[in-house]
């Protein structure tokens, strides 16, 4: 993997800590993502709260349900931090083409799963993460 310089005008806010600048500097030399070597990418990193704190954005308007901040665009990836509060929810919904959606997470939180056949929703799983 190559180790590039950040491109300023994909970073959305400044300064970046060290654990978010070694995601970002490690996945932009990738064109095919593996979810195992971003998985591994990402626990190297070490990201911690704090980190991630500067775009945390727990006073959001009550119709967001939730707090959604851009850090990084590249052109292959993104970087966001979502934040809960206790009772906000995220809607049932896909990430379109995306190969996934949160890969970190901090505090408590559930994850469900669902299919959709013949206008009938079913849930497959649910998980405290």
């Amino acid at each position: 993997m190559s180790n590039p310089t950040l491109d300023p005008n994909k970073i959305k806010s400044k300064p970046l800590p060290a654990s978010l600048r070694s995601i970002i500097e490690r996945l932009e030399g990738v064109r095919k993502f593996a979810p195992s070597q971003v998985r591994k990418i990402i626990l190297e990193a070490g990201v911690e709260p704090k980190d991630l704190q500067p775009w945390a954005d727990f006073d959001h308007p009550a119709e967001d349900s939730y707090g959604r901040k851009l850090v990084y665009k590249g052109d292959n990836f993104e970087i966001m931090v979502m934040s809960w509060r206790p009772g906000d929810i995220s809607t049932i919904h896909d990430h379109g083409h995306t190969q996934w959606g949160c890969v970190q997470v901090f505090g408590p939180a559930e994850h469900a799963t669902f299919r959709l056949e013949d206008d009938q929703i079913t849930t497959l799983s649910r998980v405290l993460l």
